[in-house]
């Protein structure tokens, strides 16, 4: 009775199951390089593509079968910890920014309503845009 990739699972032998397994780890490797090299592809080509948008005034675009959005978001990144944490202090800002590790989600939070309210980042946090394409699938 062969499974996902093609293999029996009635097969019995360590031998034999051995095989599959270093069948399956070329497999897996072999997935991971053509996702890594396209995960690189993609974003070069969406940069590219980011930029000739820019330059032509186009936000969005609608085909027949998707809407492609160009948007970009605001994230945060630590700088310096112990500056923010003193910031912290200082606006009575409740630890759950941090338990082991600074919460990246409530620091790009904050760092977005900061930036909206034309305010900088608190200190010992530094903030990057990261543009993209939306693309919605047309039902």
């Amino acid at each position: 009775m062969p499974g996902h990739f093609g293999y029996d699972v009635r097969m019995t032998t360590f031998p034999e199951r051995l095989t599959e397994l270093r069948r399956l780890k070329q497999i897996r490797d072999t997935s991971q390089t053509i996702a890594d090299e396209a995960k690189e592809f993609h974003a070069q080509y969406q940069s590219d593509l980011m930029f000739d948008m820019r330059e032509a005034g186009v936000r969005s675009l609608k085909t027949d079968d998707a809407q492609f959005v160009a948007r970009s978001t605001i994230y945060g990144s630590v700088q310096d910890q112990d500056a923010f944490l003193e910031w912290c202090k200082e606006h009575h800002v409740t630890d759950d920014y941090f338990t082991d590790k600074p919460s990246m989600r409530r620091i790009n939070e904050l760092v977005r309503d900061r930036i909206d309210a034309n305010e900088p980042p608190p200190p010992g946090i530094g903030f990057y845009p990261r543009e993209f394409i939306s693309i919605t699938e047309n039902q």
